[in-house]
């Protein structure tokens, strides 16, 4: 396994001096305040680190109890929206096209064309279709199933991004997540969203 990630590289190391802080300030209020577009690939690739940290949340939601809080909280589609992202991001996100979500230049397939919401939406009618199928087909079953975030809803938002599972193992993901975390627990704490 490589120790090296596309989607999250080593922080460099930063003193942390008054000034230093201050132009990190400025820089996350300049970020919040902009809606990324697909001419910018480093706003793309922030967006797309954040929803790496919603998928390993989906696939942890019943293991951990602040996970399952935090998405229990969400109201948004997919769960895609704050504390992971600005409603404004989701909204981008979801209205965007795979390719660019995907972060590639190559030209469009028939499936990397339509929109993150299209594939998704798509991905849960096909889930919900095999499930009724299979309740046909069982004498004893029920009518009704939960869907479930971890083994439904995360590997679609995976496959939509084109995240491989080695992605959430590597010491550079696990880095920014911890430190993610933090900023939400200490967004939390202020009654902040971020």
């Amino acid at each position: 396994m490589s120790s090296k990630s596309t989607i999250f590289p080593k922080p460099s190391k930063v003193q942390k001096t008054p000034e230093n802080m201050q132009k990190r300030r400025q820089t996350k209020e300049k970020q919040a305040q902009s809606i990324p577009t697909t001419e910018d690939p480093s706003s793309i690739a922030e967006l797309r680190q954040r929803l790496a940290f919603l998928c390993h949340d989906l696939q942890s939601f019943s293991s951990n109890d602040i996970i399952a809080t935090r998405l229990n909280s969400s109201i948004y589609t997919f769960m895609i929206g704050p504390p992971y992202l600005s409603e404004e991001e989701a909204n981008f996100l979801l209205s965007c096209d795979l390719a660019t979500l995907r972060n590639r230049n190559s030209s469009p397939s028939e499936s990397s064309s339509s929109s993150t919401d299209h594939n998704c939406e798509k991905g849960l009618d096909n889930v919900i279709a095999a499930r009724r199928k299979k309740s046909q087909r069982e004498l004893n079953s029920t009518k009704d199933f939960v869907m479930c975030t971890s083994h439904d809803l995360a590997p679609l938002l995976q496959e939509a991004c084109a995240f491989d599972k080695s992605d959430f193992e590597t010491k550079a993901f696990r880095s920014a997540y911890k430190q993610w975390e933090k900023g939400v627990k200490r967004a939390a704490k202020a009654g902040k969203n971020l």
